[in-house]
C-alpha cells in the first residue's frame, strides 16, 4: 500500500492509536477524516493536526453509522480506506453474574458489530474504486486472551475471524482487507483497569503507528508484533499453556 494520496476515514480517531495513525498518515500525504463521540476531543485533534477533517459520531448507534456513511460518501467520493479503530475495554468480574456484565457500555457492539456494519456499508462503495482498503484493528488479546477483559477479548477474537472470512470473500476484488493486531499501547482504553493492573510493556502510540505504516507499505494482510508472529507459528495446542501463563491463579491478570 502506498501511503500517500489516499482518502482515509478512521473511527475513534481522536486519541490513542487512532490519533497516532491519523497523524502519521497525514504526514505521509493522505487526506484523513476522523470520527468520534466527543466533539471536544475531535476539535483538539484537529487543532494539533490542522489537515484533519472531523465528524461527531457514536458508532455504537446503528443510525449514526448509517449517517456517517451517507456523509462520507457524499462529501468524500474518493474515499478509499476505512480504518475500524474505535473500541472500548472493560474489566469484568464474571463471578457477579450479570451485574458487571450489563452495568457499562456495550463492548460487543462497539468492538465487533459496528465494524462489521461499517464494512458492509462501505463494501459496495469501495467496489466502485479501483483499489481500496478495509482495515480492522483487533488485538493480540483476540489470539491470547486476558481473563480480566472477557468480553473485549471475545469481541476481538470474533473480529479476527470475521476479517479472515472477509479477506477470503473479497480476494477477487480490488478491496484489500488488512487486520492490525496491537499489543498494549498507551491510550485512553480502560484507564481505571490499567491503573489497577498495568500491563508490563506498553508501546507509545506514535511508535506503534510507525510500525503499522511499515506493515502497510510492505503489503501485509495481518500486521503483527514479532511476539505474535512467533506465537502464530506454534502448534495450536500450545496456546492453552500460553493462556495459563498470561492468567495465573493470582488473578487479576498481571499483564
Amino acid at each position: 500500500m502506498e501511503l500517500a494520496g489516499h482518502h482515509i476515514l478512521i473511527t475513534g480517531g481522536s486519541s490513542g492509536i487512532g490519533l497516532a495513525l491519523a497523524r502519521a498518515l497525514s504526514q505521509a500525504g493522505s487526506k484523513v477524516i476522523i470520527c468520534g463521540r466527543r466533539e471536544d476531543r475531535l476539535k483538539a485533534a484537529q487543532a494539533a493536526i490542522p489537515s484533519l477533517d472531523i465528524r461527531v459520531c457514536d458508532i455504537a448507534q446503528p443510525a449514526q453509522r448509517e449517517d456517517l456513511f451517507s456523509w462520507v460518501s457524499e462529501n468524500y467520493p474518493q474515499l478509499d480506506v476505512l480504518v475500524n479503530n474505535a473500541g472500548i475495554q472493560r474489566s469484568i468480574d464474571l463471578s457477579t453474574g450479570t451485574e458487571d456484565l450489563f452495568s457499562g457500555p456495550d463492548e460487543f457492539t462497539t468492538n465487533l458489530l459496528a465494524p462489521i456494519h461499517l464494512c458492509g456499508l462501505f463494501i459496495p462503495f469501495f467496489l466502485k474504486q479501483e483499489t481500496s482498503y478495509l482495515i480492522n484493528i483487533s488485538s493480540d488479546l483476540g489470539i491470547t486472551p486476558a481473563a480480566e477483559y472477557p468480553i473485549y477479548c471475545a469481541g476481538k477474537s470474533a473480529l479476527h475471524t470475521y476479517s479472515q472470512c472477509l479477506r477470503h470473500q473479497l480476494r477477487h476484488t480490488g478491496i484489500h482487507v488488512v487486520e492490525i493486531l496491537p499489543p498494549a499501547v498507551v491510550s485512553g482504553l480502560n484507564p481505571e483497569g490499567r491503573a489497577k493492573n498495568p500491563p508490563r510493556h506498553m508501546m507509545a502510540p506514535d511508535d506503534y503507528a510507525a510500525f503499522v505504516l511499515r506493515g502497510l507499505e510492505a503489503g501485509y494482510p495481518e500486521i503483527l508484533t514479532p511476539r505474535l508472529q512467533e506465537l502464530k507459528q506454534r502448534p495450536w495446542g500450545e496456546l492453552d499453556s500460553i493462556f495459563g501463563k498470561m492468567n495465573p491463579p493470582d488473578w487479576p491478570n498481571p499483564l
